[in-house]
């Protein structure tokens, strides 16, 4: 009976750690020119109201700006030429 609820908690905490990185934390707010979300899955074009997740790069090209809000309000401006990662 311990074994079954021990692994019933194992198994809670995977599925909230796999959940974590799936996670919100901000939106693309202004966009200009080039930009990508390079993610796990690969580089998308930016979009303004795309979200932003925990991991991903934002990358912008030779003419691109991005304006991004977190989800505790703060804001990121990005220039041209700039790389992050989240």
């Amino acid at each position: 009976m311990k074994l079954a609820a021990l692994a019933g908690v194992v198994v809670v905490l995977l599925a909230c750690a796999a959940a974590a990185d799936d996670t919100r934390i901000g939106t693309i707010k202004t966009l200009k020119g080039d930009a990508h979300v390079i993610g796990p899955d690969g580089s998308v074009a930016a979009a303004v109201g795309g979200a932003v997740h925990q991991n991903e790069t934002l990358e912008t090209g030779a003419d691109g700006a991005l304006g991004l809000a977190f989800i505790d309000n703060t804001t990121l401006s990005m220039g041209p030429k700039s790389r992050i990662t989240l």
